[in-house]
């Protein structure tokens, strides 16, 4: 929300594949039994 900026690590090809450009705004449903958090 607001300026929230989140970052993701992810492959080439799974980049490719979901159709996503650099610079795209896109909106995180996140599923997950494992989330980190990094300060």
């Amino acid at each position: 929300m607001g300026d929230t900026e989140l970052t993701s690590v992810m492959t080439r090809e799974s980049f490719e594949e979901a159709g996503f450009a650099q610079g795209d705004e896109v909106t995180a449903l996140i599923k997950a039994i494992n989330v980190v958090f990094v300060k």
